[in-house]
């Protein structure tokens, strides 16, 4: 049997490199970004690191209401922002490669 992994994956220098980025909402582009956690971990907690996108503060206040449009909406979102997220991190990957 594997043994389940504990914790979650932090990495404060992917959080730092996601938030280089502008606002992954379209049509947005503004800087600077928080890197918003998506994803299911359980109530009150969050996921881990390498799955966050950038967004505006703006963006990320509509997004915790639920005030963003399509494609901000139930799965919709999480497609969404599982192809950014695996956008930045191959990204990210090739940086910490060449240095």
């Amino acid at each position: 049997m594997i043994p389940k992994p504990r914790g979650r994956a932090l990495s404060p220098g992917y959080l730092d490199f996601v938030r280089e980025h502008e606002c992954c909402v379209p049509g947005c582009g503004v800087e600077p970004t928080v890197a918003h956690h998506f994803g299911k971990r359980g109530m009150g907690t969050k996921c881990d690191d390498y799955l966050t996108v950038p967004l505006c503060d703006l963006c990320h206040k509509k997004l915790h209401a639920a005030t963003l449009p399509p494609p901000f909406v139930g799965v919709e979102c999480s497609e969404y922002f599982k192809e950014r997220a695996l956008l930045l991190l191959v990204e990210y990957l090739r940086r910490l490669e060449e240095s």
